[in-house]
């Protein structure tokens, strides 16, 4: 059991670093312009600060596609060899970091950040 708690913990924390890093990249870029940006205004290549964020932003993104497919694989295997004693409580709870990034991912600051 502990083997997935400790699954389901590291699928639960990868997509917030994710959410951590484009937030802090969204917000930095806010407090440079003075107002939150927006789709093509500015485009985020054209700040400064850009190619401190990028690399970190990408390689965080990347990790959390392969976390979000892995999670789902996990979850389903989790459900399939312990169908009658689930937990579901390290879904949950692994699940909760995941919407925060799906969130963010369906939100304007990524339509921002891709222009």
């Amino acid at each position: 059991m502990k083997y997935w708690k400790l699954a389901f913990l590291v699928l639960g924390i990868l997509p917030l670093t994710f959410a951590t890093s484009i937030l802090s990249f969204y917000f930095h870029a806010g407090q440079i312009l003075g107002r939150l940006p927006s789709y093509n205004t500015p485009d985020p290549k054209d700040l400064e600060i850009y190619s401190d964020y990028s690399p970190i932003i990408d390689l965080l993104g990347q990790i959390w596609a392969y976390s979000f497919i892995v999670w789902i694989i996990v979850s389903i295997v989790y459900m399939i060899i312990k169908r009658n004693k689930i937990n579901f409580k390290p879904i949950i709870i692994s699940a909760i970091g995941q919407i925060i990034v799906l969130i963010i991912f369906f939100s304007e600051i990524i339509k921002w950040y891709a222009d």
